[in-house]
C-alpha cells in the first residue's frame, strides 16, 4: 500500500471518528423527562392528561404528549435549553413548571398534581360563541355550533348548513353545483353514505376546499373535509329514526351506530339506512323533421319509486404504539330499487296517429357493494414527518330489468353489471428546515368492468398517479406549488386501447393582511374524464323514435382554473368573496340528430371549448346569540364555441349567464328549542343543445333538545308545492325537438317526526384516523 492510499484511509477513519463523536454529543444533549400526574387530594392517577414543551422564551410549542392510565408520561428527545412544561386536563386548574434542561439534570420530574377546578354560579351560565368560519392554507374552514347542532341529527343535515353545498331531497351531495367532489373524513375518503350514519354531534368542522391540490385526483372539482370531535373512551353510540306522517310518501333514513375505545383499540360498527316510497312521473315529447314528414312521440310514465338501501359499516384501529397504527375496514350494502306503473305512448307522422298504447311496466335494479380496506401510518422521530399505505378493494354486483305487460318478449334491456376494483396508495409528508414542507406520493388504481349477461361489454381503466408539492411560508406569505403526473389505459371490448398522460400544476399564494383579513391566488389545470356508460358505442332503443349510443373515441377535457380570494372575520361573522376565470378544452356534451333511419339518435362528443367568469360570495352571519344565516351567492357568463365536428351538425355557438343561490337560517328560541330552514336553487343551465332546469329546494324544520341526549323534532320539505321537478331536460337541433321532464308528487302537506338519541360513558381522548372507503358509481335510474 503506497503513501497516499495510506494518508486517504487515515483521512477516511478520522472523519468517521469525527462523526461518531458529533452523533454521540448530539445524542448526549437530547434528554428525557418523565412524571405522574394525579389529583392533589386522593393522589390518584389522572389518565389522558394533556402534557406539551413550549419554548420559554416565545412559548412556541416544541412536542407534547399525554398521560397513561396510571397518570404516567414522558417526552424523549429534547434537546437541552430553557423550556416551560405545561399539564392541563378537564376539570382541573393547567399547572405551569418551568424546566431547565442539561447534561447534570435529574429528569424524573416525580409526582406532578393537579388541583381540582369548580366554578359555582347562582342562575345563569354565559357560553362563548365559537367563531363562524376563518381561511386555512388552502380554503375555509366552517366551526359548527350549537345552533347547527339543535338543527342537526346526521352528517349530511350538518353541510346544508356550509355555504356552497346543495343536498337535495335523495340526501345527494354537491358543491357548488358539481358532484364530481372528494369526501373526507378526518383525512380519509368517505362516501356520503359514511356521512349519514355519523351523528351531527360528532362533527367538529368542515373544511371546504374548492381548488384542491396535487394531492388529489385531476377529476375532481372540489373537496369536502369533515373533522370529527375527539373519541370518547369506553362506549358511545346513538339512535336517529324518522316517523312519516303519510303513507303515501314516505323518506325514512334510520341509522344506529357502537363505538368502543381503550388506549390501544378502536372498534366500531354501524348501520344507516335510506327507504323510499313516493309517485313521481316522467314525460317525454319529441318532434322530429324527416324526409316523410313531422313526426310527433308523446310518452309518459307514471310510477310508483320504492328504494330501500342497507348500509353496514365495521371497523378496528389499533395502535402498535405511539408512531405506529393499523386499521381494517369492511362495508357491505344491498340495494333495491323498483319502478312499478303505467306506460303510455303516443305518435303520429303529419298529423295521422301511428302509435297509442298503454301497458303495465315494472323496472328493477338489484345491487351488492361491498368494500375492504387495510391502511397503515407511521409517524418518524422527526414531529411533522410522516408515511401512509392504502389498500383497498371494491366490488359491485347488479341486475337490472324491464318487463312490459304487452309485449311478446316481456323482459328487454336485461343486464348484469360487475364493477371490481383495486386501489393503492403511498402519501408521504416531511418538513424542509424550518419554514419548507414537502409532500410526495403515488396512487394506482385498477378497475374492470363486464355485463355477465353479453360477452360484448368488457371495460378496463387503470390509473397511475405520482404527485409532489411544496409549500413554506416568510413573514406573512404563505406560497404552495405542486405537479401531478396521471397515466390512463383504457380498454372497451376488444377494440382500440386509449392511453394518456397528463401533467397537472397549481399554485396558491396567500397574502395574510392582518389577524383576520386575507387574499388568496390560485391556479389550477384539472382533467375530466369519459365516464364508461359515455364509452360504450352499443346502440340502445329509447322509444320507438330514438336511440342512444356512447362514443368510443372520446378523450378528456382539460380545465385551466384562476382565482382570487379575499376573506374578512368580523367579531363572529365570516364573509369570502372570490373572483374566478376558467378555461376549458374539448368539452364532453350530449348532442342529438335525426340519423338516415329516421330516428333521433342520442350521441356524446367533445364538441365545445368554454371560457367562464363570475363571482361568488359566501359567508356566515351571527346577528345575535340566537341567530345565524350562512349565505351563498355564485354569479357566472359562459360562453361555449363549438369545435370542428359541431360546426359539421350545424351547432351554434352558446352564450349564457346564470346564477346560483343557497341560505340557511338557525335561530334559537330557548337554549334547547331551535328552528332552520334552508333554501337552495341552480338557475337553468345551458350548453351548445340542452337547457337543464329544476325546482328549489327549501325545507323547514322544528327540533327540541334534552339534556339526557334525546331530541325530537319536526321537518317539511317542498311545502309550498305537491309537484316537484328534479331533473328537466330541454333540446333542440335543426331537424328536431325533445323536452323531458321528472316529477315527484307529493299528495298532502309533506312533514316528518323524527327522534335521536345519544349515549356515551367514558372520557375523550384522540382521535383515531382510519380508512374510508370510495364508493364507485353506477348509473342511477328515477329520482
Amino acid at each position: 500500500m503506497n503513501c497516499y492510499h495510506l494518508m486517504n484511509l487515515k483521512s477516511l477513519l478520522l472523519l468517521a471518528f469525527i462523526l461518531l463523536v458529533c452523533e454521540v454529543y448530539a445524542t448526549e444533549r437530547k434528554q428525557k423527562m418523565h412524571g405522574v400526574v394525579c389529583d392533589q387530594k386522593d393522589k390518584s392517577p389522572i389518565a389522558f392528561a394533556t402534557v406539551s414543551l413550549h419554548q420559554q422564551r416565545d412559548t412556541s410549542l416544541v412536542t407534547g404528549t399525554t398521560s397513561n392510565q396510571d397518570g404516567y408520561f414522558e417526552i424523549s428527545q429534547v434537546e437541552n435549553g430553557n423550556y416551560l412544561l405545561r399539564i392541563s386536563f378537564v376539570g382541573y386548574q393547567t399547572c405551569m413548571l418551568p424546566i431547565n434542561l442539561n447534561e447534570k439534570n435529574n429528569f424524573n420530574l416525580g409526582t406532578v398534581p393537579l388541583r381540582e377546578e369548580s366554578i359555582r354560579m347562582s342562575e345563569a351560565v354565559v357560553v362563548g360563541e365559537r367563531i363562524k368560519a376563518k381561511s386555512i392554507d388552502n380554503g375555509t374552514s366552517f366551526f359548527m355550533n350549537q345552533k347547527i347542532y339543535n338543527s342537526s341529527n346526521s352528517g349530511v343535515d350538518i353541510l346544508k348548513h356550509v355555504p356552497g353545498i346543495q343536498v337535495d331531497l335523495m340526501k345527494n351531495i354537491s358543491l357548488e353545483g358539481s358532484s364530481n367532489i372528494k369526501i373526507l373524513v378526518d383525512g380519509k375518503e368517505r362516501d356520503k353514505q359514511y356521512l349519514e350514519q355519523l351523528d351531527a354531534r360528532q362533527i367538529d368542522r368542515v373544511e371546504i376546499i374548492r381548488a384542491p391540490g396535487a394531492k388529489y385526483d385531476a377529476s375532481i372539482t372540489g373537496v369536502i373535509h369533515v373533522i370529527l370531535k375527539e373519541r370518547e373512551v369506553g362506549m358511545s353510540g346513538h339512535i336517529f329514526s324518522e316517523i312519516p306522517t303519510n303513507a303515501q310518501e314516505i323518506f325514512l333514513d334510520p341509522t344506529c351506530g357502537v363505538n368502543y375505545n381503550n388506549r390501544k383499540l378502536n372498534l366500531y360498527t354501524s348501520y344507516n339506512g335510506n327507504l323510499r316510497y313516493f309517485d313521481n312521473t316522467e314525460e317525454n315529447t319529441k318532434i322530429l323533421n324527416t324526409p316523410n314528414g313531422l313526426h310527433t312521440f308523446y310518452s309518459a310514465l307514471d310510477m310508483r319509486q320504492k328504494n330501500w338501501k342497507h348500509n353496514i359499516h365495521m371497523g378496528a384501529d389499533y395502535y402498535l404504539d405511539s408512531r405506529n397504527q393499523f386499521s381494517l375496514y369492511a362495508f357491505l350494502c344491498p340495494e333495491n330499487q323498483s319502478f312499478e306503473g303505467k306506460s303510455e305512448m303516443e305518435g303520429s307522422t303529419n298529423g295521422q296517429i301511428n302509435l297509442q298504447e298503454t301497458s303495465a311496466r315494472i323496472e328493477k335494479n338489484d345491487y351488492i357493494l361491498s368494500h375492504y380496506s387495510m391502511y397503515y401510518k407511521h409517524l418518524f422521530h422527526r414531529k411533522g414527518r410522516e408515511i401512509a399505505f392504502d389498500l383497498n378493494y371494491f366490488r359491485l354486483r347488479g341486475e337490472h330489468s324491464i318487463w312490459y305487460e304487452n309485449q311478446e318478449n316481456n323482459e328487454l334491456n336485461g343486464i348484469k353489471p360487475q364493477n371490481q376494483f383495486v386501489g393503492f396508495r403511498m402519501d408521504y409528508t416531511s418538513p424542509v428546515g424550518s419554514d419548507l414542507k414537502v409532500d410526495a406520493g403515488w396512487k394506482s388504481q385498477l378497475r374492470k368492468m363486464e355485463d355477465r349477461n353479453s360477452t360484448g361489454f368488457n371495460y378496463q381503466e387503470d390509473i397511475h398517479a405520482a404527485y409532489m408539492a411544496l409549500s413554506g411560508k416568510k413573514n406573512r406569505i404563505k406560497a404552495s406549488i405542486g405537479l401531478r403526473g396521471e397515466y390512463s389505459y383504457t380498454g372497451l371490448n376488444a377494440g382500440e386501447k386509449n392511453d394518456e398522460i397528463s401533467f397537472l400544476p397549481n399554485l396558491q399564494l396567500t397574502w395574510q393582511v392582518s389577524k383576520k383579513q386575507s387574499f388568496r391566488f390560485n391556479y389550477r389545470k384539472s382533467i375530466t374524464r369519459p365516464h364508461v356508460y359515455q364509452l360504450s358505442p352499443i346502440a340502445t332503443r329509447i322509444d320507438p323514435v330514438s336511440i342512444k349510443r356512447g362514443n368510443p373515441d372520446l378523450i378528456p377535457a382539460t380545465h385551466h382554473h384562476i382565482g382570487l380570494n379575499y376573506s374578512s372575520a368580523i367579531a363572529k361573522s365570516y364573509v369570502s368573496v372570490q373572483m374566478y376565470h376558467s378555461i376549458s378544452k374539448d368539452l364532453i356534451q350530449n348532442h342529438a340528430f335525426v340519423n338516415q333511419e329516421h330516428l333521433l339518435e342520442n350521441n356524446i362528443a367533445n364538441l365545445a371549448d368554454r371560457k367562464e367568469y363570475g363571482l361568488k360570495l359566501s359567508a356566515t352571519l351571527s346577528f345575535d346569540k340566537s341567530i345565524g344565516i350562512t349565505p351563498y351567492l355564485k354569479l357566472y357568463h359562459r360562453s361555449d364555441r363549438p369545435n370542428a365536428l359541431a360546426r359539421q351538425l350545424d351547432i351554434s355557438a352558446k352564450n349564457s349567464s346564470g346564477y346560483e343561490f343557497g341560505c340557511s337560517s338557525r335561530v334559537n328560541l330557548t337554549n334547547e328549542l331551535s328552528a332552520s330552514c334552508t333554501f337552495q336553487y341552480i338557475s337553468p343551465t345551458y350548453d351548445l343543445q340542452n337547457r337543464r332546469y329544476y325546482n328549489a329546494i327549501y325545507m323547514c324544520s322544528l327540533n327540541q333538545s334534552f339534556k339526557s341526549g334525546l331530541k325530537l323534532g319536526i321537518s317539511s320539505a317542498i311545502p309550498l308545492k305537491k309537484d316537484f321537478t328534479y331533473s328537466a331536460i330541454r333540446s333542440s337541433g335543426p331537424d328536431y325537438h325533445s323536452n323531458t321532464k321528472g316529477q315527484v308528487h307529493v299528495s298532502t302537506f309533506f312533514i316528518r317526526l323524527q327522534a335521536s338519541y345519544q349515549f356515551k360513558w367514558g372520557k375523550q381522548r384522540a382521535k383515531i384516523e382510519r380508512q374510508n372507503r370510495v364508493e364507485e358509481g353506477k348509473q342511477d335510474k328515477g329520482f
